[in-house]
């Protein structure tokens, strides 16, 4: 069995098997995997780790492994996160926090400097992009006052859907989504969140309420 991830397109899990099934289903959401064969029973399997396969306890180098440019390093990670709850909660509660959505007059500002000869107001405007997506758009449809003004804020543009650290938000909010009650308030508070990160736990809270049980 083969696990990839959407996200990036890298295999994150592997369990060989010894004999060929006749048949394999997956669970509407993700997380077991069912097989059967006709002289055995069916056989289902959790991706997120067996009890029979527990996981160490979860440390903070966790946080550092949920950003890992290789998929199966991530969702190790994951795996120790969705098997020990409230650990889970407590690190990505201290982690996970939601970006401040900034005044009007702090983005103006900062819009007014993109065509200076520093690259302050562009990396400040870079770390806060998803949450003022709709001001930069209309900032960009306006046009600034210099060219290099206006290729500058198409860069931040562009990181106003998908922030600099959007795989690791990716991954967080996953095991959140898993880890069962204990998670459900945590991710309920990110889903209010403005940007990115509100939208992938409020879409998580959503695939949550759908499940049975």
């Amino acid at each position: 069995l083969e696990l990839w991830e959407v996200a990036t397109g890298r295999r994150r899990w592997r369990q060989p098997i010894d004999e060929l099934f006749a048949d394999l289903r997956c669970s509407p959401c993700g997380r077991f995997v069912a097989t059967c064969r006709a002289d055995q029973p069916v056989y289902l399997w959790d991706v997120f780790g067996e009890t029979s396969d527990p996981q160490p306890p979860p440390t903070s180098a966790d946080w550092e492994a949920l950003a890992s440019a290789d998929a199966e390093t991530a969702f190790a990670a994951v795996r120790r996160l969705v098997q020990h709850p409230a650990a889970a909660v407590k690190l990505l509660s201290a982690r996970l926090k939601p970006t401040a959505v900034p005044t009007p007059a702090w983005v103006d500002e900062r819009l007014e400097r993109l065509g200076a000869s520093d690259y302050a107001a562009e990396r400040e405007l870079t770390a806060v992009a998803d949450v003022i997506a709709e001001r930069l758009r209309a900032a960009a449809d306006a046009g600034l006052d210099t060219e290099e003004a206006d290729e500058r804020l198409q860069r931040v543009v562009g990181r106003a859907t998908t922030p600099t650290d959007w795989l690791r938000t990716v991954r967080a909010v996953e095991v959140l989504e898993y880890a069962g009650a204990a998670a459900g308030p945590l991710l309920a508070r990110l889903a209010e969140a403005a940007g990115f990160l509100g939208r992938e736990a409020s879409a998580a809270v959503k695939r949550r309420e759908l499940r049975p049980g």
